[in-house]
């Protein structure tokens, strides 16, 4: 009787995954997947509403606020900030949009996350039905990736527009509303970020496949990527200027490590774990791709073209690192966030070759739940944006007003160059007025290896006010000061003071920090080590 009852059970739960794969039951997962999308925008723009800006975001929300838009263009050929002169433009635009600023600036990367959300079901969902295509898209909503879709920077909306994009290639030939779409995304991806040149590189790749499979050149798409490629071109001179102005003093140093280091980042993993999934995917994924090229006249599952497109955007962050080594640039794992969606597409193979109907609806039912605990955790943290005024407005560190109060002829020397910024932003005139980074380059690289905050802030000062002072013309003029210190990884003006000898007097601190007390040795600063009495830290 139990056995009667399973096999009823389980031929009930195939008729019900037949049903959500066949096109009955693609209306209730476009229903679905409209739904998600919906409860994603608002709760994006909710926790954009409460997020402060960080020290990236603040250069888009700069640069991007300069009036009128020849001053941005000009920032920008001077190098001000290494993105391009498109996301920047784009922004320029958002920063113009009545309302709050924290979700303007941060309108694009919403928008991307659910153009990737999309993207991934539309491109999953024509080969193995609705239902895994949504599995695929919960895979994407699931993942680190989506706290990129709440920051004022290209990264959510380039794997998006790659998406829409990849989608819309799938479906060319098909339909003319399709490579219309084509058309626009994939030379809008191939300008948001200088790295989008290996998402021209991905999809040729893919095409290249689709050629040689059924022996024809679809020369439109070609025509696409060429101008994809001909407007990269067109960015050089930008990029070019940047890597100028950072490259020597660059924080990013590339090396090969980084490659594993970035799904470690992405699947939440530890450094063993994750270099055991790169050795097994380096011999499994091209086997996978070669099957689907000896199965390209079978009916069901991803073409061949396909499937190579999913194993490039795999190793879109592979491709990224050698770039960058290649090229004497930066490179840091949300550079390589396309690889989610060859993770995405990876998983709807998976689910639809194995094609257990059981595993398909358990699969669905713990993404499911997971999915509405992540909803519900953040609902809870909206009820209590609903009430507050300035929800996402940074406060300036505590205690740092009693201390210039207690020192009103003192000076306020920032550690390092994020901290700077980032409390600048906060801080109203009288706080910026005596607030103060030092500057010097060849110290910066000695002692923490880079300079890039350094590089960065002197650019910025060009066109907003901070003041960013030499440190040798600094400490010539200045006996005492008050100094507050982070521990970032960046901050090297604490460790210069104590190899000069200087006193700091810990006057306080919190959440990491310290202010101090700085006062000149009586030798006259000459690089004498201070008396252990005479110094906290």
């Amino acid at each position: 009787m139990s056995r009667g009852w399973i096999e009823g059970l389980e031929a009930r739960a195939a008729q019900l995954v037949e049903w959500l794969q066949g096109r009955s039951g693609a209306r209730i997962c476009g229903a679905f997947l409209a739904a998600l999308l919906a409860v994603e925008s608002v709760l994006l723009a909710a926790g954009a509403r409460a997020k402060p800006f960080w020290y990236d975001e603040l250069f888009t929300f700069y640069l991007a606020s300069l009036r009128p838009f020849q001053a941005l263009w000009e920032a920008l050929r001077h190098g001000a900030d290494p993105m391009t002169p498109v996301y920047l433009s784009l922004s320029w635009v958002a920063a113009g949009l009545p309302g709050d600023p924290l979700i303007n600036f941060r309108l694009w990367s919403i928008l991307g996350y659910l153009m990737a959300l999309a993207g991934i079901y539309l491109l999953s969902s024509k080969r193995y039905g609705g239902l895994i295509g949504l599995l695929a898209a919960l895979v994407v909503a699931l993942s680190p990736f989506r706290s990129y879709g709440m920051e004022a920077r290209p990264y959510a909306l380039l794997a998006g527009l790659l998406a829409v994009a990849a989608a819309s290639w799938q479906r060319t030939g098909q339909s003319r509303a399709a490579a219309a779409v084509f058309a626009v995304t994939m030379p809008l991806a191939a300008t948001v970020h200088y790295y989008a040149v290996l998402g021209i590189g991905v999809m040729a790749c893919a095409e290249g496949v689709y050629a040689a499979a059924n022996r024809r050149a679809r020369w439109r798409v070609w025509a696409v990527l060429g101008v994809s490629a001909a407007l990269f071109a067109w960015m050089l001179p930008f990029a070019r200027t940047a890597r100028q102005v950072y490259g020597q003093t660059i924080w990013a140093k590339p090396d090969l490590s980084q490659f594993v280091r970035t799904y470690m980042t992405y699947l939440d993993l530890d450094i063993n774990w994750a270099f055991a999934m790169m050795a097994v995917a380096t011999l499994a994924l091209p086997a996978w791709a070669a099957a689907r090229w000896r199965a390209r006249e079978q009916d069901g599952g991803f073409k061949p073209e396909e499937a190579w497109l999913a194993l490039a955007l795999l190793l879109y962050p592979a491709a990224g690192v050698a770039s960058a080594m290649a090229a004497g640039a930066g490179y840091t794992p949300r550079y390589g966030w396309p690889a989610i969606l060859g993770i995405a597409l990876l998983a709807a193979f998976i689910l639809g070759t194995i094609n257990n109907r059981w595993l398909t609806l358990a699969l669905a039912a713990a993404l499911g739940l997971t999915f509405s605990a992540q909803v519900a955790k953040d609902l809870g943290k909206a009820k209590g944006l609903v009430a507050a005024r300035n929800p996402g407005k940074r406060s300036t560190p505590a205690g740092l007003g009693r201390y210039l109060a207690q020192y009103p002829g003192l000076q306020l020397v920032v550690g390092d160059g994020m901290s700077y910024l980032e409390i600048y932003n906060s801080a109203d005139s009288s706080l910026r007025n005596r607030m103060v980074q030092l500057t010097d380059r060849a110290e910066a690289m000695r002692l923490t290896g880079e300079a890039t905050v350094d590089v960065a802030n002197s650019k910025l000062s060009e066109y907003i006010g901070l003041r960013i002072e030499d440190r040798s013309r600094f400490l010539a003029v200045h006996k005492q000061f008050l100094l507050y210190g982070t521990g970032r990884n960046s901050e090297w003006v604490t460790r210069h003071l104590l190899e000069h000898g200087y006193h700091l007097m810990l006057l306080g601190g919190s959440a990491g920090a310290s202010v101090y007390l700085a006062s000149r040795p009586t030798d006259g600063g000459q690089e004498t080590a201070p008396e252990a009495g005479n110094r906290q830290r």
